[in-house]
């Protein structure tokens, strides 16, 4: 399964039949996909390798197409 698809069936597991023109992601949501903690997503967002969340007041959301942009440079990096 790709990226884009486990993100997308995250979503839809969390936010239903909600419709958006783009998805976001919550950080628990976010780490469990990873399997990384907290502090292991707030380092890689510091280095970079992650993008950094938007902040609707004091939540944190991730643009799933930015996460999978990440996601694809470090797969490029790494076949390289």
């Amino acid at each position: 399964m790709s990226h884009s698809s486990e993100l997308s069936c995250l979503h839809q597991k969390h936010y239903g039949a909600l419709k958006m023109s783009e998805n976001y992601l919550k950080l628990s949501e976010l780490m469990a996909y990873l399997k990384l903690g907290r502090s292991s997503i707030y380092r890689r967002i510091e280095d970079g390798s992650l993008p950094k969340p938007i902040k609707p007041g004091r939540l944190s959301r991730f643009k799933q197409s930015e996460v999978l942009e990440a996601l694809s440079r470090m797969e490029t990096r790494r076949d390289n």
